[in-house]
C-alpha cells in the first residue's frame, strides 16, 4: 500500500498544482504532508480538503484522482480509528485486570487468551526492483473502479475473483497477470492498456 499510497499523492498534488487558488494550495499542503501513520483527525482534514477543491478541477481524469485520493485518506483515518478504539478497550481491561489483583489480593482466575488485533500500518515493503510497475496498476485500477462508482465487493463479483485477491491487486501486493488484467478491463468496461497507463520509469 505504502508505494501505491505515494503514487496516488504525488498525482494528486501535481493536479493541484496547476490551480492557483487558496483553497488548493491548502488542499496541496495537506495532502502533501499525509502519511499512513497519521492521526485520523489530520486525514479527515486532508480528505475534506481534497473534496472542497473538486468544484474548481477541470477535467474527469484529474477530478478521478483527487476523488480516489480522497477516499483513500477517508478509508485509512476509519481503519485508525477502529484501532484506537480497540487499544482504549485493552487499556481499560488491563485496568481492571489490575484493580481484581489488588481487590483479590493478588489472586485471580486465568486470564481468557485474547486475539490480538495487529496494528494497522503494514510491514515496509520488500525491496523491488526499479521502476516497479505494481503501483500504477494499482493507482490506475482504483482510479477506474472509483470512476464508475463501484465498490471492491462489486467489482470482484464482476470480474469473477475473491473479494480479498482483489484487495491485494488494488494494494498493489500482487502481480496480476495477463488474464487478470484482461477480466478486470472487460469488468471495468475499459481496454487492458488503461490499466496498465503510466508505467515506466518516471519523469526525471
Amino acid at each position: 500500500m505504502a508505494d501505491a499510497w505515494a503514487y496516488l499523492i504525488r498525482r494528486t498534488i501535481r493536479v493541484l498544482a496547476v490551480l492557483d487558488t487558496p483553497r488548493a494550495d491548502d488542499a496541496r499542503g495537506l495532502a502533501s504532508r499525509a502519511t499512513p501513520t497519521d492521526t485520523p483527525a489530520a486525514l479527515r482534514e486532508a480528505a475534506d480538503a481534497l473534496r472542497a477543491v473538486l468544484p474548481e478541477i477541470d477535467g474527469q481524469p484529474s477530478r478521478t484522482t483527487v476523488i480516489a485520493t480522497a477516499d483513500m485518506l477517508s478509508e485509512v483515518s476509519a481503519k485508525l480509528t477502529l484501532h484506537e478504539r480497540l487499544d482504549r478497550l485493552e487499556l481499560a481491561f488491563a485496568r481492571l485486570e489490575r484493580r481484581f489483583d489488588e481487590e483479590a489480593g493478588g489472586t485471580r482466575p486465568p486470564a481468557r487468551s485474547s486475539r490480538r488485533i495487529e496494528p494497522v500500518s503494514p510491514p515496509p515493503p520488500a525491496p523491488r526492483v526499479p521502476h516497479d510497475p505494481l503501483p500504477a496498476f494499482a493507482v490506475n485500477l482504483l482510479t477506474e473502479r472509483t470512476r464508475r462508482g463501484l465498490t471492491q465487493e462489486a467489482l470482484a463479483l464482476e470480474a469473477d475473483m475473491d473479494q480479498s485477491y482483489y484487495g491485494r491487486l488494488e494494494r498493489g501486493e500482487i502481480d496480476p497477470g495477463v488474464r487478470t488484467v484482461a477480466r478486470l478491463a472487460v469488468a471495468l468496461s475499459v481496454e487492458p492498456a488503461d490499466l496498465m497507463a503510466d508505467i515506466g520509469p518516471e519523469p526525471g
